[in-house]
């Protein structure tokens, strides 16, 4: 692994981030509460939203009965399922320009200072 690319990871690893644009998938199991916390910030998007319930069948669950405020899902109404899917791509864009210049500006310092310290190959 490269030094930009151990940064990198370093840096969405800590703050839950995606740089640049990915697709995740969250897995609710049995839920009981209107709002859901998103394991990865920075939402661009919901792709879907399904439900599984106990008894086998699924649904998709409207667009309009939910949205997104920071890492929150929030449910208007909180359904009676099994398991919630939520796909969704996050990220600051499909490129690194658009990772805004703090977070770059973090980044090369961290690089640095791994450049500095490194010792026998190993970058942590």
């Amino acid at each position: 692994m490269t030094l930009i690319g151990a940064a990198d990871d370093k840096c969405e690893r800590y703050a839950s981030i995606a740089l640049i644009q990915q697709t995740w998938v969250a897995q609710y199991s049995t839920v009981t509460s209107y709002s859901l916390r998103i394991p990865i910030y920075h939402i661009l998007k919901v792709n879907e939203l399904n439900l599984d319930y106990a008894d086998g069948t699924k649904s998709v669950y409207n667009m309009g009965y939910y949205h997104i405020t920071g890492h929150r899902l929030i449910l208007d109404i909180v359904p009676i399922a099994h398991r919630l899917f939520l796909r969704f791509e996050a990220g600051f864009g499909a490129s690194e320009e658009e990772v805004p210049a703090s977070l770059k500006a973090t980044m090369l310092e961290h690089v640095a200072s791994l450049y500095e310290n490194r010792a026998g190959g190993h970058l942590f």
